[in-house]
């Protein structure tokens, strides 16, 4: 059976004909299962907020580059900065994050790590329910460690 290879996270997925819209770097079959992680995160308050939208800012990190622009990287880098180290509500930053999303006319560069880290979307998909948040939170906090080089231009967006 014909495989996929991400060129975001690297992982294999057999091949589907799934669409995929948008401009993460990422394989139809990769987004499928963001796609369905996301309504599983959505159709389970146990999951909460802190979860799902660490979920969303990890992916959009690990899959970084072709048309996802350094600006967009960047601001889902802030979450996961705010979140991790500032444990900040996700209620109360994804206002910050606009606003600095819009105000921000210098996009800063980011060179997108080679390592691309050992969790994927596809670890916290299969996680049985009682091990989602938690696997949700490791790789959250394995991406944000991939792109620690950056924690500083990160840091000054705020």
């Amino acid at each position: 059976m014909d495989e996929s290879v991400c060129p975001g996270c690297a992982t294999r997925l057999h091949f589907s004909h799934v669409l995929c819209e948008g401009y993460f770097n990422t394989t139809p079959e990769r987004w499928s299962l963001f796609t369905e992680v996301q309504g599983t995160q959505y159709g389970n308050a146990l999951f909460g907020r802190h979860t799902h939208q660490s979920t969303i800012d990890a992916y959009a990190a690990q899959h970084a580059g072709a048309n996802h622009p350094d600006k967009s990287v960047a601001i889902h880098l802030l979450g996961l900065y705010l979140v991790i180290e500032q444990e900040a509500d996700p209620l109360e930053f994804a206002p910050v994050q606009q606003r600095i999303g819009s105000a921000c006319a210098n996009r800063p560069k980011l060179i997108r790590p080679e390592d691309r880290g050992g969790l994927t979307i596809f670890n916290v998909a299969m996680a049985a329910d009682g091990d989602h948040i938690n696997t949700a939170h490791s790789w959250s906090r394995e991406v944000r460690g991939m792109w620690a080089e950056h924690r500083q231009t990160i840091a000054e967006l705020l």
